[in-house]
């Protein structure tokens, strides 16, 4: 017999397991927890003000709307309800109310402009209140 001890049995499985340990988890971006549903309404109301002008309001609602685009396409879908909520509130709410609406130069394409961002918001509605219900 050999005086030397036996070696044990290296561990089976993949490399980070061992033999009856759990396995080891790494953060990814599934596992990313939300903000708090009210943190990302308040969001939504930055970069942009009742006072601006109708040109420039319409136009962060149009951005807001290619970057919730964007944002959900990348997995980021908190990210992308505050876009969508921000030319919500932009588009449905602030120009109405204002009544800036009326004061839009019709000669420049404003009202086409404004009219597919509402379009817009109205197709993408159902789609952002079941990611609300997911956040």
């Amino acid at each position: 017999m050999s005086a030397a001890a036996s070696l044990p049995n290296p561990p089976s499985g993949p490399p980070g397991h061992s033999n009856g340990a759990r396995p080891q988890t790494f953060n990814t971006s599934a596992e990313r927890p939300y903000e708090h549903i009210q943190d990302l309404q308040a969001r939504a109301q930055d970069g942009f003000s009742d006072q601006d002008p109708p040109a420039k309001l319409l136009g962060t609602a149009a951005n807001s709307l290619q970057q919730a685009k964007i944002l959900l396409d990348s997995r980021r879908p908190d990210l992308a309800f505050v876009e969508y909520l921000r030319a919500y509130e932009i588009a449905i709410d602030v120009i109405p109310r204002s009544g800036k609406v009326l004061d839009m130069d019709m000669d420049q394409g404003w009202d086409r402009q404004y009219k597919y961002v509402k379009n817009t918001l109205v197709q993408w509605n159902e789609q952002y209140m079941g990611i609300k219900g997911i956040i």
